[in-house]
């Protein structure tokens, strides 16, 4: 098919050779993400284990994950918690959606990634995620941009979720409220250490703009004097 395709329009051999990387990358993904006409005929008991079963490597690779087990002090959740946790990442699981970023495209704002194979690098801190890494988890939940864009460093396969994906899980499982509330107090929690890290990163607590939006995100006020104020009046 791609073959006919390139001789009929006659391209060029070097994208001749994109279009069929992209082509058998996509092909291979599909196996990446569990088939929801199957899992749907399942218990929900039975769709849990098979999927930890099928997909455990980035299921658990799921930033978020965590949360849903342990407490912010450690401890773990009861049984109860824990079998809801569990349930919420399977309907997580069913809704991700196989994709595939060409070498220096943008991540989607607002969207979880799991990286099935590729890797993409972060602009600010040049972070790099690979197969069974992450990023976008906090937007996704919170529907804010990241404050700092993600772009694919060579063809990379990935199962993601967006936050209207996100949303709708909740709307039509309204037993989720109280784990999604949490997960997003988890979301700010984590932004705020990232945007502190960053301030205190910066020679004498400059404040950058990828801080302020990291800060803001996580509903809090940035901007130095405040961080200053407060430290000279416990002072």
């Amino acid at each position: 098919e791609v073959s006919r395709f390139c001789k009929r329009y006659d391209v060029k051999p070097i994208q001749r050779r994109e279009l069929q990387t992209f082509f058998v990358a996509l092909d291979s993904l599909h196996e990446a993400v569990p088939k929801p006409d199957l899992f749907v005929k399942l218990s929900p008991k039975l769709q849990e284990q098979l999927l930890m079963e099928t997909h455990r490597e980035w299921i658990t690779a799921l930033p978020f994950f965590w949360a849903l087990t342990h407490r912010m002090n450690g401890d773990t959740y009861d049984n109860d918690d824990l079998a809801q946790g569990a349930q919420l990442i399977s309907k997580i699981a069913l809704q991700m959606q196989p994709g595939l970023l060409i070498a220096r495209e943008t991540a989607e704002s607002n969207t979880l990634y799991v990286i099935v194979k590729g890797l993409l690098i972060e602009q600010y801190s040049k972070r790099l995620v690979r197969h069974g890494q992450s990023c976008g988890s906090m937007s996704m939940l919170l529907g804010h941009a990241e404050a700092s864009e993600f772009k694919s460093l060579s063809i990379t396969q990935y199962v993601s979720l967006d936050h209207a994906g996100m949303e709708a899980i909740v709307k039509e499982n309204l037993g989720f409220k109280k784990l999604h509330k949490r997960l997003k107090v988890w979301a700010r929690y984590k932004l705020l250490q990232i945007g502190y890290r960053r301030l205190v990163a910066h020679e004498r607590g400059k404040v950058t703009q990828s801080s302020r939006d990291l800060l803001a995100m996580a509903g809090q006020r940035s901007n130095r004097s405040t961080v200053t104020g407060s430290s000279s009046r416990k002072a």
